[in-house]
């Protein structure tokens, strides 16, 4: 998973890696750092850029509905799905996202 881990929750993906795949369980949630990911299912494809969040849907459908690449050299921020007290801690803690 990522070719380079920064620290805990901080990982470097390479231009067109694969980042969560469609029909694989969905176990991370992943803010974009830094970088372009495409979103792609069923031939739909989507852009996300730095700020988005990855897989937040997908949690709750328990498996990933799209495939994820990195466009870019992209760093995300990944949170276990398995604790989203953790993700709320830090969403709420960050001025940016409180809203």
């Amino acid at each position: 998973m990522g070719t380079g881990q920064i620290n805990r929750n901080i990982v470097q993906y390479t231009r067109g890696e694969v980042i969560f795949e469609e029909r694989t369980k969905a176990n991370k949630i992943a803010l974009l750092v830094k970088g372009r990911v495409s979103v792609e299912s069923a031939g739909v494809k989507d852009l996300l850029y730095s700020g988005s969040f990855l897989g937040i849907h997908d949690v709750f459908a328990e498996n990933y509905l799209s495939t994820y690449k990195a466009l870019d050299d992209t760093i995300l921020c990944l949170f276990d799905a398995n604790d989203l007290d953790e993700l709320y801690e830090n969403i709420t803690s960050n001025a940016d996202y409180c809203g």
